[in-house]
C-alpha cells in the first residue's frame, strides 16, 4: 500500500502530523508527503493521487477533508481510492462526528488492521455554480455559511475561540437576504 500524506502546512499541530509520518517510515510504509497551504491543496493532491498513492491521509482540518473529498468525488476515484482523516484542524467537528482519535497510535494501528469504513457523502448543486460541491459533515446555508466563511478568510490563532468570536460578529451584522 502506498500512503499519501497531505499535511495543512499552516496547522498548530502539524507537529503531530510530522510524528505520524515519521512512525509509518520506521515501520516500512511506503509513503509521500506533501505538505500544502490554503491555494495549493487540490494540486498537492493531484501530484499524489498521480503517484500511484491507494490511501490518502488528509492531516488538517474539516475544510482539508472537505477539498479532498471534492476532488477525489470530480475525479471520480472513489471506488479505488481510500481516504483517512487525521485531525489536526482548528475544530475537528467531523472527527469528532465519527469518533476519530487524533492518537498517533492508534492512528495507525488502525490503517494497518485495515480499519476503514464506508461513509456516505452529499451532493449539493446551484443553479449559480456549474461545479458540484459535495460535502461528508456538514452543508450549510445563511448565517452557519456566513461564519464558515468568516472563519475560513481570517485569522484562526484563537483555536476553537475562532467559531463563537466570528458567531458573534456575524450576528451583530446579519443583513436579510433574499433566496429563490
Amino acid at each position: 500500500m502506498r500512503i499519501g500524506i497531505l499535511i495543512k502546512g499552516n496547522s498548530k499541530h502539524s507537529s503531530s502530523a510530522e510524528e505520524l509520518t515519521s512512525l509509518l517510515r520506521a515501520q516500512n510504509f511506503d509513503i509521500k508527503v506533501s505538505i500544502t497551504h490554503s491555494s495549493d491543496t487540490q494540486i498537492q493532491l493531484k501530484e499524489l493521487i498521480e503517484s500511484n498513492c491507494n490511501l490518502i491521509v488528509a492531516a488538517g482540518g474539516d475544510g482539508t477533508i472537505h477539498e479532498c473529498i471534492n476532488m477525489i468525488m470530480r475525479l471520480n476515484l472513489n471506488s479505488t481510492l481510500k481516504l483517512a482523516h487525521f485531525p489536526i484542524g482548528t475544530a475537528n467537528d467531523f472527527a469528532k462526528t465519527i469518533n476519530q482519535s487524533s492518537e498517533v497510535i492508534s492512528f495507525i494501528e488502525q490503517i494497518k488492521n485495515g480499519k476503514f469504513t464506508n461513509i456516505d457523502i452529499g451532493l449539493v448543486t446551484t443553479e449559480f455554480s456549474n461545479t458540484p460541491n459535495y460535502f461528508i459533515n456538514i452543508a450549510d446555508a445563511g448565517i452557519g455559511g456566513e461564519i464558515i466563511h468568516r472563519v475560513n478568510s481570517g485569522n484562526k490563532k484563537l483555536g476553537t475561540l475562532t467559531y463563537p468570536i466570528h458567531l458573534i460578529k456575524g450576528l451583530l451584522t446579519l443583513k436579510k437576504r433574499m433566496f429563490s
